[in-house]
């Protein structure tokens, strides 16, 4: 994926704030690598040909710029810092055991991969946690063990996570 276009429908007239319709998403998707792109109903009804030109042309540029061969991850800035965005790194990775059964894993060492994958600042979903989990533990697939011992390890850490 390299561009998220919204539109002013139901759902963007439906989040809670304004914060949450016009920067959270954005910043949400942004931080993913996406590049940005909104168009008003308005402007949709007045211009259709123009809107679809402006989104073509918004897609022409996002695949022009983007690096899906990159290991860094450019995210959307924080209020306050530059605009043009800076590079979001995780934190060194903790050093655990490596074991051939989940069940051998302590709490704590899965806590701690969690944490490490948090580092970047990227919001995640609890299925993005798992999926990024299951490698970071060394196992090469997933299975209905790995998975629960997993959801439950998130559940916890989401429960205790500050702030």
């Amino acid at each position: 994926y390299v561009l998220a276009i919204e539109c002013d429908g139901a759902p963007y007239h439906s989040s809670a704030t304004a914060r949450d319709r016009d920067r959270l998403r954005q910043r949400h998707l942004e931080s993913r690598g996406w590049r940005f792109h909104r168009i008003w109903s308005l402007d949709w009804y007045e211009d259709r040909v123009g809107e679809i030109d402006r989104a073509m042309t918004a897609y022409a540029a996002a695949l022009a710029t983007g690096d899906s061969s990159s290991s860094t991850i450019v995210a959307a800035p924080v209020d306050g810092a530059p605009a043009n965005g800076y590079v979001r790194q995780r934190s060194p990775k903790p050093r655990i055991g490596s074991y051939r059964f989940i069940t051998s894993y302590g709490e704590s060492e899965i806590q701690k991969i969690l944490d490490w994958i948090a580092s970047d600042g990227i919001l995640r979903s609890d299925d993005e946690m798992l999926a990024e989990a299951v490698p970071a533990l060394g196992f090469l697939r997933r299975g209905k063990l790995i998975d629960e011992r997993l959801r439950i390890s998130i559940a916890r850490w989401r429960r205790n996570k500050p702030g």
